[in-house]
């Protein structure tokens, strides 16, 4: 039995490289475009968000929070500044937008319900950081010291930051207060 399915499109926003789905709604990253197209109606796109000189490739370059889709744009390092960008996830319209002064890490963006985190390189402190922004305005809310990383998770209680010797673990509700393990060879050294 052969697999067929139901809704075939052609168009720049499947060459993708990350998509979510938010409600009826699924939303399509790539490089120069944010796409969303309605789940029961293939025919056309519901909207289209232009990123202009985007560089962007990070898996984690798209975020759902209630009825706002959140991503941000990484321009060449000549073109300042990089903008984090939320859209209205039905009509595709701009909530908010503000520019940061961080290159943008492999964590890219990090979401609970309720939480929008940030992870980079802040290119004034010289030092990695994991910035929460209000969700409905994108104001800095908390900032933290972080570690460079190799991945990071998102849970209700707490931001997760790895790197190859050092797991750092930031709590959503206080970001200042945080707890490392020292790792080597996959074994626990310290908990600090």
């Amino acid at each position: 039995m052969a697999w067929q399915s139901a809704h075939y499109i052609e168009h720049p926003s499947v060459s993708a490289f990350m998509a979510l789905a938010a409600h009826d709604t699924i939303i399509f990253r790539s490089m120069h475009q944010i796409v969303a197209w309605n789940t029961h109606q293939w025919q056309a796109p519901l909207w289209t968000y232009q990123l202009v000189n985007d560089k962007t490739m990070g898996a984690k370059a798209l975020v759902h929070i209630g009825n706002t889709v959140i991503s941000y744009n990484d321009p060449p390092q000549e073109e300042q500044p990089r903008r984090v960008i939320a859209l209205d996830t039905h009509a595709g319209t701009v909530v908010w937008e503000r520019s940061l002064d961080l290159l943008i890490s492999q964590a890219g963006l990090l979401a609970t319900k309720q939480q929008l985190f940030v992870h980079g390189y802040d290119l004034a402190a010289e030092q990695y950081v994991l910035m929460e922004l209000d969700i409905h305005t994108g104001a800095t809310q908390a900032q933290a010291s972080s570690i460079g990383l190799s991945s990071a998770a998102a849970s209700q209680t707490a931001i997760f930051v790895a790197s190859p010797s050092q797991v750092m673990l930031h709590p959503v509700h206080d970001l200042q207060q945080t707890s490392s393990l020292a790792m080597h060879n996959t074994s626990l050294l310290a908990v600090e």
